[in-house]
């Protein structure tokens, strides 16, 4: 039986979450998909050893106002996936800021992966990115703020042309089954209480 790896999937809204998971999923870009609240993907996969996985991949809400809810599926992750557009600004601060402090405080020890979404923009020329009064994201700017976060793996991809997908997916199955095997006390069957 192929184990079952827990993904969820957060980055604030906008940053290309649900179009990642499309483009994955059902191999299909989705331009503009509504604001997600909470949805769960099941999909068999592949590891980086070629062992198959069953992951369930979480995309979870990226407005603020919902971090309470958002916070109802971090129990019993695997790993988590934070995605920032290499087109946001402030991708480090809003990490920092919104995801990084729940997810220790809720599940400090799981693995997290940093992938940099929309790179198909780095193409954007720099007249309209100056226009914009915006700028991309480098390789080496999001191996930084990887490093800064903690996490495992940076990696970089765009769903519009496919570029990094199933790398990233892959990257997702090999460390959250990495992090269950390595975690023999992670319990991941119902318990009950009487009180």
């Amino acid at each position: 039986m192929s184990p079952l790896i827990k993904c969820v999937v957060l980055g604030d809204s906008g940053a290309g979450k649900t179009s990642l998971l499309k483009a994955y999923i059902d191999k299909t870009y989705c331009r503009n998909p509504p604001p997600t609240m909470y949805v769960e993907y099941a999909v068999k996969t592949t590891t980086a050893a070629g062992l198959t996985s069953n992951l369930i991949l979480c995309d979870a809400t990226g407005v603020e106002d919902y971090n309470c809810v958002k916070r109802l599926c971090y129990p019993k992750s695997d790993v988590f996936l934070i995605c920032c557009s290499v087109y946001e600004e402030n991708c480090l601060e809003n990490i920092r800021d919104n995801y990084l402090y729940d997810i220790r405080m809720c599940c400090p020890d799981v693995p997290i992966i940093l992938v940099a979404t929309k790179i198909d923009l780095r193409d954007t020329s720099k007249d309209t990115l100056s226009k914009a009064n915006k700028r991309i994201l480098t390789f080496v700017e999001g191996q930084q703020i990887a490093k800064a976060i903690g996490a495992e793996e940076y990696l970089e991809c765009s769903a519009l042309n496919g570029t990094g997908v199933a790398e990233v997916f892959r990257a997702v199955a090999t460390c959250g089954l990495n992090y269950r095997l390595s975690n023999a006390e992670h319990n991941y069957g119902w318990k009950c209480s009487l009180l």
